[in-house]
């Protein structure tokens, strides 16, 4: 298939769905990972198309989040140096908030935090970073436990989480891009 028919293929399911991740592009058009990138790279320069986290959306439309752990075998060497950056940023008795991300999930094993640091999180997988390799007082948020995110993400995660104040807060986001930081339907900041 030639690149314009991808092309073509591609925009018309991106008509129906607003938003792609590469791998569908690949099962889409059945081609190689090196291949679909670069039919997103050709997309995105004639500004059809947005490229975000883990692939493209029609513009102004990104709506979805891939699963927890689909998300986290993507950019594993990018995700880990922005979890360490990260840690950089922890210092001394902060009271901490850990939202659900796979890159703030990495966040916790370049920590060495001391009983006296409260971490709060709604995610499961940073609670047992946070347990394991720390001493930290740590705090889940109670509410539905949704297992596509692994993690609490309802009134009740909220209103639990009005009851603390913190200093330090890593908050996930669904993509960064030239047009800002994005959370699952829109940009959040430029």
């Amino acid at each position: 298939m030639q690149q314009a028919e991808r092309l073509n293929q591609i925009l018309t399911a991106l008509t129906r769905q607003h938003s792609l991740t590469l791998r569908e592009i690949m099962a889409l058009t059945g081609t190689s990972r090196d291949t679909a990138r670069r039919d997103i790279v050709k997309l995105t320069a004639s500004d059809e198309v947005t490229r975000n986290y883990g692939g493209i959306s029609l513009p102004n439309s990104f709506n979805r989040i891939d699963d927890f752990l689909t998300r986290q075998r993507d950019l594993p060497d990018v995700k880990r140096q922005l979890g360490l950056a990260a840690a950089q940023l922890v210092t001394g008795q902060q009271r901490l908030f850990f939202d659900i991300s796979t890159t703030i999930s990495l966040i916790p094993a370049a920590l060495t935090l001391t009983s006296k640091v409260l971490a709060v999180t709604n995610a499961l997988d940073i609670a047992d970073q946070l347990l394991r390799k720390t001493s930290a007082q740590t705090r889940v948020l109670g509410g539905q436990y949704l297992p596509e995110r692994r993690g609490t993400m309802d009134t009740a995660a909220l209103h639990d989480l009005f009851g603390f104040t913190f200093e330090l807060t890593f908050l996930s986001a669904a993509g960064v891009t030239p047009a800002g930081i994005l959370v699952a339907s829109r940009i959040l900041c430029k």
